[in-house]
């Protein structure tokens, strides 16, 4: 089974296997391009009727997760939380230097 894909340069085929990896490209979602693994993100995004995408809108938990998933923030919530870590222990050899230098 075939797909097409319409772009700026026309229509490309495209085989289903490889299929769900170049959407994955062009939305720029960090899923797994695995075409086995299950993809909540290209799965709302591509197979989802409208009427069942209201639902999972509809749900904050389903929503805020999906999102996450398709923009990344996961990996900026480990960021800041990283971040958050490095301050604490800086200020910890902040006060220990303050202390010693009396």
């Amino acid at each position: 089974m075939e797909g097409k894909i319409a772009g700026p340069d026309g229509e490309e085929d495209y085989p289903a296997t490889e299929m769900k990896e170049r959407i994955l490209a062009i939305l720029n979602f960090r899923e797994p391009i695995d075409p086995r693994s299950r993809s909540l993100i290209y799965t709302y995004a591509v197979y989802t009727p409208q009427e069942e995408m209201k639902q999972v809108l509809l749900h904050p938990e389903i929503r805020t997760q999906t999102l996450r998933r398709a923009f990344g923030v996961e990996d900026y919530k480990v960021a800041m939380e990283n971040a958050e870590e490095l301050l604490r222990r800086i200020e910890g050899k902040k006060s220990q230097f303050e202390v010693a230098a009396r």
